[in-house]
């Protein structure tokens, strides 16, 4: 059974320095870039939900001072309508107030439909300084921060409100997608203008090893006595020059003895072969016989 002779791999080619600086340098700028850009990204975020936040917050106390103040002696819908929307623009929040029993006294127009009593979950505490928040979805899809609390006049009255309070974000999420959007196009720039910056750096860097390329390649066997010098280069390729016009001298000075071994040995064998033609050439001038 022949066996098949093992095919050989020729190794693959390897990287120019030029080439692993230029690829180090964009990695390591394109993460930079990455890490800046998921900061501010989570920073934005994190202060439109801060903001978002203390807005309800502060809408959920101002709807306490007025509940507790006033009661329900005025038109409570017509208050909230005129609190949650703009002269031009639709609703930006939205308010529902209900009674302990759960029944709804006022709320914004359509709020029923959009955002169900039921989706705010268990109301905080009337007495909580900062209740807590809720991302929830709307039956549109719309995403919204809500929070519910309860509200009482005081320690001793019957009179106890619910109040659910909802802040449309979809405006938010759309920005949102925007400047991510944005951020991921700066990324995607900032590696590639970090890899021309890269190129370049490096060109510049390795211009000095070329320079010494050059120097030494002008170098031959009978101009051993050249030297490439170790004070006008950058400080990491003065000891390699250092090292090279070293291994210059040494070469110099092997040469050199090998020149003067020749020498001597043409010298020690031109004498005893001038004496054996010398022998010769007057042994051949004489007459001889045959037998001789």
């Amino acid at each position: 059974m022949s066996s098949k002779p093992a095919k050989s791999h020729s190794p693959a080619p390897a990287w120019s320095i030029s080439a692993r600086l230029v690829f180090l340098f964009t990695l390591a700028a394109t993460a930079l870039l990455l890490v800046a850009t998921v900061t501010i990204y989570f920073a934005l975020v994190r202060h439109m939900d801060e903001v978002d936040t203390d807005f309800l917050r502060e809408k959920l106390r101002s709807l306490r001072d007025d509940l507790v103040e006033d009661g329900l002696q005025r038109d409570m819908l017509q208050h909230v309508v005129g609190a949650s929307r703009n002269a031009t623009e639709p609703f930006t929040y939205h308010v529902r107030i209900l009674t302990d029993s759960g029944e709804s006294l006022a709320e914004t127009p359509g709020m029923s439909n959009l955002l169900p009593r039921e989706r705010f979950g268990i109301p905080a505490h009337s007495g909580e300084a900062n209740p807590p928040v809720a991302e929830l979805r709307s039956t549109d899809g719309r995403p919204f921060l809500a929070l519910a609390a309860g509200v009482e006049s005081d320690a001793a009255s019957e009179n106890r409100w619910i109040v659910q309070l909802a802040q449309d974000r979809s405006k938010d999420r759309a920005f949102l997608r925007d400047f991510r959007a944005l951020l991921i196009v700066l990324l995607v720039l900032g590696a590639g203008a970090a890899a021309g910056l890269g190129l370049f750096v490096a060109r510049r860097g390795l211009r000095p090893l070329d320079k010494m390329t050059a120097s030494v390649a002008r170098i031959e066997a009978s101009h051993l006595h050249e030297r490439i010098g170790s004070d006008d280069w950058p400080k990491e390729l003065s000891a390699l020059a250092g090292a090279f016009d070293e291994m210059l001298r040494h070469l110099e000075d092997a040469f050199a003895r090998l020149s003067q071994f020749s020498a001597d040995l043409a010298h020690e064998l031109r004498t005893p072969v001038c004496n054996l033609r010398g022998e010769a050439e007057v042994a051949l001038s004489r007459p001889r016989s045959p037998e001789e």
